[in-house]
């Protein structure tokens, strides 16, 4: 009975027309990393049926045998473009470099050699067996066959290139989303009936059937391919490998089982916490992550979590934001945790940055903004006087004495210093968030006080005030225009608020570095010899627009202020000392420069 060789005939020739058109399908789609060489693998494949059933249905045993050894172009090809479907699909296309290309076409090469010139060497096969008559079918009986190294060469290195390439397939099965993984499933299965075809082929498996099971196990193995190709979309959605979804991710991905044992972990995670995978992976997360106990008190949460976190790793302080997703199965157990961090640091710094310019900027606005108002009163009364002596002054030119003009126009002058100060204060104020583009450098405090006091000359004799100051000054760093401002408004304060007639001192004391590693500074100070002021008042002191004295002097109230702006900016201190009835002394501190005194 040969009715089962009408069924494989009829089975083959599917087979044929299956392969063949996967092989159209997949060009067409050839763009698609994979799809060249699975329409090749298929072309092969159909080829192979197509030969396999010519081989079957010739009129003699000779033209049986040429169509019987064309077989062998399909077999000893269709590994390697196997594997290097794989490859490709899997996207592991680096591997795949010209000179493997090569070394992966010579055995499948070398073999068509060997299969067409084996009469004269018989290196491939001393005998390829008897063709039987079964029916109008002729049949190769391998049972007969004797076989050479040549073809063991090119069996054992089919079955090489063929796991390869189903490894490859696992791997994307096991590794990767759902829907890639019915693709890779589905390519396991096309692959798998081929395989067993040529194993019960080779090794004469195939009970009394004598027909050769490979075309049969691509009929078979057809179906899978259909699946992958239309039911999964192969080709049009193609997986993404876990090497380069998770490897190149720049989160920090740990994976935990069921039991909180570490079972994966990206490179990301492994820099951030200094973690070796080879070291880690199987062992218990509370172990791995002990150090950091703000992180390990999420992993026996019931819940997702979602919130921020800081981790030491060593002496840096880095701000994570932390996920946490449980992961069930498809019947809602559960299976482990997926725990992610996403590092902000960059984002915390700017923030924090940020809130300091901002702190910064409101600040100086609210000076800026005050300041506004207060010179907008204390510059009414010396442009108002400046206006009315002028005034006076031009109406009564031809008749005004020299004494009384001499007189009206000291008065002029003298609020025009005035208002000069309120200005030059207001500027100064403004350019004090700017330190970045100053030059900080060794003061020459002796031509600092002189210009100091230059600038003060009028106040100094309209008081009658008493100034001293010592031969030589310690050195101290800073940036002189703002220091020369310090000074004008220390010693103007002195003058104003000391006695009658004041008398103000000007001296330095160098401070050595203590024990709390403060380094070592120069505090300058000046002395007075008014009142003197009570603990309130002093709190009060260095506070925008205070005036402790509002009867006996004007000003606008932001000396201090400013002072204070100014030496925090250049690392140093402000600070008064006084007692009531003993005067007081109000003082700042500079990082020392050259030892040497001036």
């Amino acid at each position: 009975m040969y009715w089962q060789y009408n069924v494989y005939v009829i089975s083959v020739f599917i087979a044929a027309c299956i392969t063949a058109g996967l092989a159209f399908y997949s060009w067409r789609h050839r763009s698609a990393p994979g799809a060249r060489a699975f329409s090749v693998l298929m072309a092969l494949a159909a080829f192979l049926s197509l030969v396999n059933n010519l081989s079957m249905l010739s009129p003699s045993p000779h033209a049986a045998f040429f169509w019987f050894r064309l077989m062998f172009f399909s077999l000893a090809f269709m590994p390697v473009f196997l594997l290097i479907f794989a490859v490709e699909y899997t996207k592991q296309m680096a591997w795949l470099f010209p000179k493997r290309w090569i070394a992966l076409l010579v055995i499948p090469t070398l073999t068509q050699v060997l299969v067409w010139t084996n009469d004269w060497h018989h290196l491939f096969a001393r005998d390829f067996g008897s063709f039987l008559e079964i029916g109008p079918y002729l049949v190769s009986d391998r049972s007969t066959a004797l076989l050479a190294p040549g073809f063991w060469v090119y069996t054992v290195s089919g079955y090489l290139l063929t796991l390869l390439a189903v490894i490859l397939i696992v791997r994307v099965a096991i590794r990767t989303f759902r829907l890639y993984r019915g693709q890779a499933m589905a390519l396991l299965g096309g692959v798998f009936f081929p395989v067993l075809g040529t194993v019960l082929t080779t090794f004469s498996l195939g009970m009394d059937f004598k027909g050769n099971l490979v075309s049969l196990g691509f009929a078979i193995g057809g179906i899978s391919f259909t699946r992958a190709l239309f039911q999964f979309k192969l080709f049009d959605i193609i997986p993404v490998a876990r090497d380069m979804l998770i490897d190149n991710l720049q989160d920090g991905m740990l994976v935990l089982d069921g039991k909180n044992r570490i079972v994966d972990l990206n490179p990301a995670i492994q820099e951030h916490l200094s973690l070796s995978a080879a070291q880690v992976i199987g062992k218990p997360a509370y172990e791995v992550l002990q150090p950091w106990k703000n992180l390990t008190q999420y992993l026996d949460t019931p819940d997702a979590v979602q919130t921020g976190i800081t981790l030491t790793n060593g002496e840096l302080e880095h701000y994570y934001d932390l996920h946490i997703t449980l992961l069930t199965d498809q019947m809602g157990h559960f299976k482990g945790r997926l725990i992610v961090l996403h590092d902000i640091t960059p984002l915390k710094e700017t923030e924090k940055e940020l809130r300091q310019y901002t702190s910064e900027l409101e600040a100086s606005n609210a000076d800026l903004d005050a300041f506004a108002h207060t010179v907008a009163h204390d510059l009414k009364n010396p442009l108002s006087a400046l206006v009315g002596f002028s005034a006076f002054m031009e109406a009564n030119f031809d008749s005004i004495p020299p004494t009384l003009f001499r007189r009206n126009l000291h008065v002029i002058t003298q609020n025009g210093y005035r208002m000069t100060s309120i200005v030059n204060e207001l500027l100064l104020l403004a350019s004090v968030r700017r330190i970045e583009d100053l030059d900080i450098e060794p003061l020459t405090m002796h031509t600092i006080i002189t210009d100091a006091l230059q600038r003060l000359d009028g106040m100094i004799e309209e008081y009658q005030a008493v100034v001293i100051t010592p031969e030589c000054w310690p050195v101290a760093v800073g940036y002189a225009p703002w220091i020369i401002e310090v000074w004008v408004n220390y010693i103007s304060n002195a003058i104003k608020y000391g006695g009658s007639p004041p008398y103000v001192e000007l001296d330095a004391t160098l401070l050595t570095a203590n024990e709390n590693g403060h380094p070592p500074m120069v505090r300058f100070w000046v002395r007075d010899n008014g009142e003197g002021l009570t603990g309130e008042q002093q709190e009060q002191l260095f506070t925008q627009f205070i005036r402790l004295h509002k009867l006996r002097a004007e000003g606008h109230g932001l000396g201090l202020s400013i002072v204070q702006r100014i030496i925090h900016k250049l690392g140093g201190a402000v600070g008064v000392e006084s007692q009531r009835g003993e005067g007081s002394t109000f003082y700042f501190t500079l990082p020392v420069g050259n030892p040497k005194a001036q």
